[in-house]
Parts: C-alpha cells; sequence; structure tokens
C-alpha cells in the first residue's frame, strides 16, 4: 500500500478503499469532510486525480493477475453479427404481425439487443474486438449501427476518446451534463423526463456542447447506414 505522501493534497473520494486517509464514512454523506459551502443548481469542481486511473495502479498493484483478461475478445464481432442478422430477419415479417406481437419483440427483444449493440460499440471504440487492427474494429462498428439505423459508431469513436483523455473536465468530456440540462431539469418531473430522455441527451449534448468538424469517416458511416436503411425501408416497410 502506498504511502499517505502519494495522495497528499488530493480529495479523498478518489482514494483507493483501504489506503490512507481514504473516505471511508458513511457513502450517502460523501461531501461530508469537505468544508466549502454547496448548492443543488450548481456544479462541484474537484481538483484531484481522476479516480480510474489511481484505482487501476492500486488494483493491478494488489491482483496483477487481472492482467491475463486485458486484450480483444474477436467473439463481439460474432456477437454483432449474429443480432444484426437476427434484427434484419424479424424487419422482414414484423410488418405482418398483430400490434401485440410487434410490441413485445420491440420491447423485450429489439430493445434489449439494440442496446447491446450501443454498448458492442463502446468496446469497439476502443479497438477491442481485432486486435491492432484498427479497420477490422472500424468496419465492426459500423455493422453494429444497422440495426440500430443511426450512424453513430465514428462520431461516438470520437467523442469517447475525450471522454477518457478530459474525464471529468466540463465540456471537453461530453458525458457530463450540461449547464444548461442543470438549470433546466431542476424539478422532479422535468427530471423524470431528463431520465427518460437520457439517450437523446447523450447523442445530442456532443454536437451543442463541443461540435467537432466532420470528417470524411463520419460520412462514410452516415452513407452506409442511410443507404442501407433505405433499402430496408423498402424491402422491409417502415413498420
Amino acid at each position: 500500500m502506498p504511502s499517505t505522501a502519494v495522495y497528499q493534497d488530493k480529495n479523498p473520494l478518489v482514494f483507493p478503499k483501504g489506503a490512507p486517509g481514504a473516505f471511508d464514512d458513511d457513502p450517502s454523506k460523501p461531501f461530508a469532510k469537505t468544508n466549502y459551502p454547496k448548492k443543488k443548481d450548481e456544479f462541484e469542481w474537484i481538483y484531484s486525480d481522476e479516480p480510474h486511473t489511481t484505482r487501476r495502479r492500486e488494483i493491478l498493484k494488489q491482483h496483477p493477475e487481472i492482467k491475463k483478461l486485458f486484450g480483444a475478445e474477436p467473439l463481439t464481432f460474432w456477437i454483432v453479427l449474429g443480432i444484426t442478422l437476427s434484427q434484419l430477419w424479424i424487419a422482414s415479417w414484423i410488418g405482418e404481425s398483430s400490434w401485440t406481437v410487434w410490441l413485445l419483440i420491440m420491447y423485450i427483444y429489439g430493445a434489449t439487443v439494440n442496446h447491446t449493440l450501443q454498448l458492442a460499440n463502446h468496446e469497439i471504440s476502443h479497438n477491442l474486438v481485432f486486435e491492432g487492427n484498427l479497420w477490422a474494429n472500424f468496419f465492426t462498428g459500423i455493422l453494429a449501427n444497422v440495426a440500430t439505423a443511426i450512424p453513430s459508431s465514428v462520431t461516438f469513436r470520437y467523442y469517447h476518446m475525450d471522454h477518457h483523455i478530459y474525464q471529468g473536465v466540463d465540456i471537453s468530456d461530453t458525458d457530463i451534463p450540461s449547464e444548461w440540462e442543470l438549470r433546466t431539469f431542476t424539478t422532479t418531473p422535468m427530471k423524470l423526463i431528463w431520465m427518460m430522455c437520457q439517450s437523446l441527451a447523450y447523442a445530442l449534448r456532443p454536437v451543442f456542447v463541443n461540435p467537432k468538424p466532420l470528417t470524411k469517416w463520419q460520412l462514410f458511416n452516415a452513407a452506409i447506414i442511410l443507404g442501407l436503411d433505405y433499402i430496408i425501408y423498402q424491402y422491409c416497410g417502415l413498420w
């Protein structure tokens, strides 16, 4: 275990559990030991190490065997391909089914596996499908967009790298809600709306908070997915 000096002048909330000076009081009162005033309608800026790096170092020190689990997982490609084909197959006949079948398939299966594809794109953005093969990962990400019908893979890759490099830095890390969201969704009903629209906020926030110039790869992603959307619409219809 490192000495207290390693964490000198750092916020105890980011200390690994058990480290000297770590915050181990009531987890429901995380700011109990801080002495600055808090306001529920303002952000709190904490000038300390990004916690993932500190925790990673401590975990590897105590459990070096975890390194055996590091690396790419090619099976992800086959899962993405299988889900995509299953969704295309369902699209070929679901339009002739009753609304109850349509609703159940959409809610139980469609929503679940489409969410799986979005999560797969997270792993793909870290190039964790094919070891050392950027383009194979790149095209797997676009494949994962086919069933969701939205060309998001390349754009997500760009912004997600910023999230890791500048984690916790407002504006640069667009995973953090914007100041407008903080000041708009203040009541219980509004917060409920915000929670229900979280995927929409996650998708649109980067465009407004930290817009980036379009790249040819984003346009390529859009051309492939929108082109396939049109073909699927022609053969399967809208519903």
